[in-house]
């Protein structure tokens, strides 16, 4: 008896010995956590409930919601339906447009896997069209790429035929850059996966805007991922790096970071496109604010000649009215003459299509050297569609050899093309006698041409026409090389 007594203490004790220790682990843990919560206050960390060392989420767990298989029935039903009162006399074009909307809104009920299931059933209707059975199956699977983009693109490069989907227009692509938007990370570890199994998939741009979105964030791995991902054309993914800087540090860092990169590409070539295109995207959306805020930014950033002239290279359709003349002295004075030619040719393109008088007065007044040749033979070329002796006045004051001086190109063109000058169309059936005016937009308004002397008024709301007298004098107003018309060389 004693012997049962004392083995049952002793078994009691070791029991209260293990509880005793287990509490006095679980007290050292609670401590732990309550000072280091209180840490986490003083330094502003957010720790949730104080109160018990596990807790249940406040979120509510939501569980997935089985595969509907009546959902995929109904649907086939309705699209066997649809189909068949497609065919039927007397089928209207509003009862069609009435179908496609609740087959729509069917699709946009439908989850990944049942979608999966949906595009097996209409396979195996085979007395549906071909046409019909690929379109339809499209159209479901594109109604998940726009609610899962994830699930959607899984089944997309699986499932559908993308031979005739072009870069910049797939349906992959615009997927990518949807989802980017919301969770960059997401759709670049989808694109991580998919690369060696869908290569062809994944173009380019699809890679670009997703690079782009993760450059808001860490732009160094932006960089990193062009060679990682495999961009064919880097220039493609610098662009839309480039665009996703918003701010005028922005851009100055991101520079910064483009100065890094580019050694990395091996390609001379691709990596003069890589900087060059990325700093031309910057020239053209800094210069649609303005002339000031443009180059306070260049001189900011710092840019070298060779980036300061890639700045210029394609920026001519956004200087704003008014600022030509100031862009062609900015970047004359600045830029070395061999450097100068692609922002002074951009400019003048557009500057004299738009007001090619205005564009003539300040070649005239332009000092002689390479920025006024460049000038000068980016007018003539401009203004040969409409004033083909204006340009050939112009051309000979060109060095010699020069090769906008083939002028038996510009002598032979004759009344066609269009000027974009202010919506006003010039068609010149002979330049040096007669001339007509239409106003594109309808309006009444009132040309004043001085011809030898005489004011003409022509009515542009309706086609006019006139016959200017033979006079050396007679210029039309052109724009020409001052001292040329004195000569009586333009008639």
């Amino acid at each position: 008896m004693k012997i049962r007594i004392i083995a049952t203490l002793s078994v009691i004790s070791i029991i209260a010995g293990v509880g005793w220790h287990q509490t006095k682990h679980l007290s050292e843990l609670r401590a732990r956590q309550q000072k280091a919560q209180r840490e986490a206050a003083l330094l502003g960390i957010e720790t949730g409930r104080h109160d018990d060392v596990i807790h249940k989420t406040d979120r509510p767990i939501v569980p997935k919601p089985p595969v509907n298989k009546q959902s995929v029935a109904d649907t086939m039903a309705f699209i066997m339906e649809f189909e068949a009162a497609k065919s039927r006399p007397g089928n209207t074009k509003e009862q069609s447009n009435e179908g496609y909307r609740k087959l729509f809104e069917l699709f946009d009920c439908l989850n990944a896997s049942q979608v999966r299931q949906l595009l097996a059933e209409i396979d195996s209707h085979e007395e549906l069209p071909e046409a019909a059975r690929k379109s339809l199956g499209r159209f479901a699977v594109t109604s998940l790429l726009r609610r899962s983009p994830g699930d959607g693109l899984d089944l997309y490069v699986e499932t559908q035929d993308q031979s005739g989907e072009q870069a910049g227009n797939s349906e992959v692509e615009r997927a990518l850059s949807f989802w980017a938007e919301k969770d960059a990370d997401a759709a670049l570890e989808w694109i991580r996966r998919n690369l060696t199994a869908h290569p062809d998939s994944i173009n380019d741009p699809a890679k670009a805007k997703v690079i782009a979105k993760i450059s808001t964030k860490n732009r160094k791995l932006a960089f990193q991922l062009i060679g990682e991902l495999g961009v064919e054309t880097p220039a493609t993914a610098t662009q839309y790096i480039m665009s996703a800087a918003k701010t005028a540090e922005e851009r100055i860092a991101a520079v910064a970071d483009l100065r890094e990169y580019l050694p990395n590409i091996e390609d001379k070539n691709e990596r003069f496109r890589a900087g060059d295109y990325a700093l031309a995207t910057i020239g053209t959306t800094l210069t649609h604010d303005g002339f000031d805020t443009a180059t306070q930014w260049a001189i900011s950033a710092n840019l070298t000649d060779s980036e300061l002239a890639s700045f210029g290279s394609s920026f001519g359709r956004a200087v704003k009215d008014g600022e030509q003349s100031k862009w062609m002295d900015w970047f004359g004075e600045r830029l070395p003459n061999g450097l100068c030619a692609r922002p002074i040719r951009q400019v003048m393109l557009y500057w004299s299509e738009e007001d090619y008088k205005a564009a003539g007065a300040w070649i005239n007044s332009a000092p002689d050297g390479t920025m006024k040749q460049v000038a000068i033979s980016t007018y003539a070329s401009a203004v040969s569609d409409f004033e083909p002796e204006a340009a050939v006045q112009w051309a000979v004051t060109l060095p010699p050899g020069h090769p906008a001086q083939d002028l038996s190109q510009l002598a032979e063109k004759g009344p066609r093309r269009r000027s974009r000058r202010r919506g006003i169309r010039e068609t010149v059936s002979d330049p040096a006698r007669s001339l007509t005016l239409k106003n594109h937009a309808g309006t009444t308004r009132h040309a004043r041409q001085v011809l030898g002397g005489f004011t003409v008024e022509v009515h542009l709301d309706r086609v006019g026409s006139f016959t200017p007298p033979p006079s050396p004098s007679c210029s039309l107003d052109r724009g020409i090389p001052r001292g040329v018309a004195d000569r009586g060389k333009l008639r």
